[in-house]
């Protein structure tokens, strides 16, 4: 599998797979910003003052390289607190902004981007020395 673009999600890049001595490639998504959005990313797990269920991407400033995806939720069904919860792994040794699925890597790690919380968010992990997907199944919320 290999990923071109620089969309925060592997959704928002292309994406192509070999299977049975074939490529299939598929399209980019259109992921532009809700007008909603903060100018400046905001700080992970901070208090969020838009509509939940935004979604933002941000560049780091000054580049266009690969961006990081922050989404306004609920904490939980439970918990009303409304907080911004972006792509920032939690294990040290994983790379941000997320690496494109395919490309090089040396250190056995698997990492969160977001999977479960944010939307498009993915697990992805360090194996034969490729960055690959890596599936989750989250659990259901109610």
């Amino acid at each position: 599998m290999c990923e071109w673009g620089l969309g925060s999600v592997p959704a928002c890049d292309t994406i192509a797979t070999c299977s049975s001595n074939a490529w299939s490639v598929q399209g980019a998504a259109s992921c532009v910003n809700a007008l909603a959005c903060p100018v400046l990313e905001p700080a992970d797990q901070s208090t969020c003052s838009v509509p939940v269920g935004t979604v933002c991407d941000y560049a780091p400033l000054g580049t266009s390289e690969p961006k990081v995806r922050c989404a306004c939720e609920r904490v939980s069904a439970t918990n009303g607190n409304i907080l911004w919860y972006c792509q920032k792994p939690v294990n040290v040794s994983c790379p941000s902004p997320r690496p494109r699925l395919g490309t090089v890597c040396s250190t056995s790690a698997t990492c969160s981007y977001g999977v479960c919380r944010i939307p498009g968010g993915n697990d992805e992990a360090c194996q034969g020395g490729l960055w690959v997907n890596n599936p989750v199944l989250c659990p259901a919320t109610p």
